[in-house]
């Protein structure tokens, strides 16, 4: 069998991480990256495209739209196979963590979008050494398309794929291209089993409701589930789940064993799903809310709490001196004040601006009436407000948008 269906023999360990561009996928690679080398790991650090042989004539073929779907496909894969045995194998083999920003999967997933033939592109790449953990950062499109647009000027060419004449607009093309992508990422995967994990601690509370259901479209798809109840269902602090499709997940990640700890054959031991050897009966406190609340009701609150953070951005963002960052898909929005006429026309620069928002978040809190707090997101620093309580009603909205554009002034005006 190819080395990319089977367990490789070497002493290092591979972790790779896949996603469509704007999944955040290389931010988190490159933090784990900083964590291991301050923990005393030897870590080794490897991209997509970046091999010295290639670099050059990738580069002159994009620019000057040279490559048709086949030619690019296989200039990526001599890309990938120097790397592999120049900056991947040397270092597994030597014992080292191997971090590598894409690999096969995303020529699975992006030229097969662009029309290569995915059987042809899996025997191109079966030479490639199995993950031990291959990490797949699944983000629907508009994050994505907000995550790229707000930390650079413009969409790269090939990136868009405006080179399938998809369409003339970059945001469009881009949007109809990441998709073809995102679904041969699904497939893969499936296929070879990576590990889908959906962060939805705060989101799922979402689920209960039939409108805003379609936004969590793919979550069937995931492998484990991160849900906190103490969160959109109000429940006390320590209650939180995780959801795995594979029931015996948890045992196999925390089973230990010693002399002190009895067997108990015909019981669910709960100490071997998690960390905690002892813990509180919260799933009861959760099983009642769910009894006594119920779904529908859950969902109308998710609803209602949805609408007030819409309606809060619209209301403040009238007359052109705050912004939105990023789309508010759930109760959450984040926001930036820039002047009446854009923070360049007050001759603020990115880092003045950024402060501004830290300011403003001061300012708002020392009035000890409003919880906000300051953000980063798609590169932009912002203030974050959640709408969180099911007491909150649109005058207590109205009120802390007062207080913003209050404090927006005092900011000004100082």
């Amino acid at each position: 069998m190819a080395p990319l269906y089977e367990p490789h023999p070497y002493p290092g360990r591979l972790i790779v991480v896949e996603g469509i561009d704007g999944s955040g996928k290389s931010t988190q690679l490159s933090l784990l990256q900083t964590y291991l080398v301050s923990e005393g790991y030897d870590a080794s650090y490897t991209e997509w495209n970046s091999s010295p042989v290639v670099k050059d004539t990738t580069k002159r073929g994009k620019k000057k739209n040279l490559f048709s779907p086949t030619t690019f496909s296989l200039i990526h894969a001599t890309d990938f196979a120097d790397r592999h045995e120049r900056s991947i194998l040397p270092p597994l083999r030597a014992g080292f963590i191997v971090l590598a920003d894409r690999w096969a999967y995303t020529a699975f997933a992006r030229d097969a979008a662009r029309g290569n033939d995915g059987s042809w592109l899996r025997n191109l790449y079966e030479f490639a050494t199995r993950p031990d953990l291959a990490l797949y950062f699944r983000v629907d499109i508009d994050t994505a398309v907000a995550r790229i647009t707000g930390g650079r000027i413009a969409l790269k060419y090939h990136e868009a794929g405006m080179d399938l004449g998809l369409s003339t607009d970059p945001i469009t093309s881009f949007r109809l291209f990441q998709t073809r992508v995102l679904s041969e990422y699904d497939q893969a995967a499936a296929e070879f089993g990576l590990w889908f994990h959906v962060d939805a601690a705060y989101g799922a509370g979402g689920l209960m409701s039939e409108r805003l259901r379609p936004m969590y479209r793919g979550i069937e798809r995931a492998d484990s589930v991160t849900v906190d109840p103490h969160k959109w269902w109000y429940l006390p602090y320590p209650c939180g789940a995780i959801l795995t499709r594979d029931g015996d997940a948890g045992r196999r990640a925390f089973l230990a064993q010693a002399v002190y700890i009895p067997e108990t054959a015909d019981a669910i031991e709960f100490r071997d799903h998690g960390l905690a050897g002892s813990r509180p009966f919260s799933a009861l406190k959760l099983w009642l809310a769910m009894k006594l609340v119920g779904r529908r009701a859950y969902g109308r609150h998710a609803e209602e709490q949805v609408d007030l953070a819409r309606r809060f951005a619209a209301e403040l963002t009238q007359g052109g001196e705050w912004e939105t960052v990023t789309p508010v898909d759930t109760a959450i929005a984040a926001v930036r004040f820039v002047g009446p006429t854009g923070a360049q026309a007050h001759g603020r620069t990115g880092p003045d601006t950024d402060a501004v928002q830290d300011r403003i978040v001061a300012r708002v809190l020392a009035g000890r009436r409003h919880w906000i707090s300051p953000t980063t997101t798609v590169g932009k620093r912002a203030i974050r407000v959640m709408v969180i309580s099911y007491l909150t009603r649109w005058e207590h909205v109205a009120e802390l948008i007062a207080a913003l554009r209050e404090a927006a002034a005092e900011e000004r005006a100082a």
